[in-house]
């Protein structure tokens, strides 16, 4: 009984340690956006640090920048994003934007490695009288219920994609559009926004 207890103990341990990780859908339009810029009838906020967990890490291993920002309209004029509105970094460089599914791609978490789990279907637990074979539910429990977390997780991510894709995006005069941006880039930059 005192193995069964050290297994069960070592199970709980690895389940809640296990790979896959949630994403919390961030509020993009209550974001405290940290940096400012202000030009000729348009406003900038921008905020890089919202992303978390394993989406935050493999952001950074892929040099993947990935921001929250906020473009004011108080202009006179309509202006679309992308095509009078340009972001570029603070030396005047444009930047280009990583379409939203070659972003999503590139930062998703990898459901099939989690299969690896499928290691432990033989584990067993010797008793006195019996041998219990609890490897039958760790195995397949822990590699299907990651690859389902990391699923929804996966889902979630790539529809906030979509929901805050600004691409040819219409900003009327005296609105406010938010969105999530990505580009490659090795350290966070300065944005600014220019009008052509």
């Amino acid at each position: 009984m005192h193995t069964f207890k050290h297994t069960l103990l070592l199970l709980i341990v690895l389940f809640i340690s296990s790979c896959a990780s949630t994403y919390k859908s961030p509020t993009v339009e209550s974001l405290t956006y940290d940096s400012h810029y202000e030009e000729e009838g348009i406003s900038l906020g921008y905020r890089y640090d919202f992303l978390k967990s394993i989406y935050k890490h493999r952001s950074q291993r892929r040099d993947i920048r990935v921001a929250a920002i906020s473009i004011s309209n108080t202009s006179t004029n309509n202006l679309v994003f992308g095509e009078d509105l340009i972001l570029t970094f603070e030396n005047g460089t444009p930047i280009t934007l990583l379409e939203k599914d070659h972003g999503f791609k590139k930062l998703r978490q990898r459901s099939e490695t989690h299969l690896i789990y499928l290691v432990f279907t033989p584990m067993i637990v010797p008793q006195t009288d019996e041998v219990i074979r609890i490897g039958y539910v760790l195995g397949p429990g822990l590699a299907f219920g990651n690859m389902i977390w990391a699923g929804r997780a996966n889902s979630q991510f790539k529809a906030d994609l979509a929901k805050y894709d600004l691409s040819n995006a219409v900003i009327k005069r005296g609105e406010t559009k938010y969105g999530l941006i990505a580009f490659k880039n090795e350290q966070p930059q300065v944005l600014r926004l220019m009008l052509k």
